[in-house]
């Protein structure tokens, strides 16, 4: 009666697996986009602190290469990721031309290697990725 039992529950279970991938392939999925929150570890902002000049190079540490552009360092307080921006955020609410992380810095100036992560423009109270940054000296 048990292996009955067994073999009953493990053929339902085969069944269920089957029937509920193929009913969701089955459905409209051209709706769903992706979705990302850029969370801090730290909290629910990155708390990004002025932490003075950032120049990002092309190349790597050892081999800078070309100097793309010297704008402003901040790091965050909460999870310490680096960003160095063309524009000021606090003067300007201008982001510009930005990197992230893959840097070396002191306290009052960081160097960035590997070039440009991105640009932007817009406004970074309402962008679905920069309203997640909060900027402070």
């Amino acid at each position: 009666m048990k292996k009955i039992l067994a073999l009953v529950l493990v053929a339902v279970l085969i069944l269920t697996c089957a029937i509920i991938p193929a009913s969701a392939n089955e459905s409209d999925n051209s709706l769903i986009q992706p979705h990302y929150e850029v969370v801090c570890p730290g909290g629910a902002q990155h708390i990004m602190v002025a932490k003075g000049v950032a120049q990002v190079y092309t190349g790597t540490l050892y081999n800078p290469g070309t100097l793309i552009f010297s704008g402003f360092a901040w790091k965050c307080s909460g999870c310490g990721m680096m960003l160095g921006t063309e524009g000021s955020p606090l003067r300007s609410g201008v982001i510009g031309r930005y990197a992230i992380n893959n840097c070396s810095y002191t306290d009052t100036m960081a160097l960035f290697y590997g070039g440009v992560t991105g640009t932007f423009y817009g406004n970074i109270k309402t962008d679905s990725f920069w309203k997640h940054f909060a900027f402070t000296l």
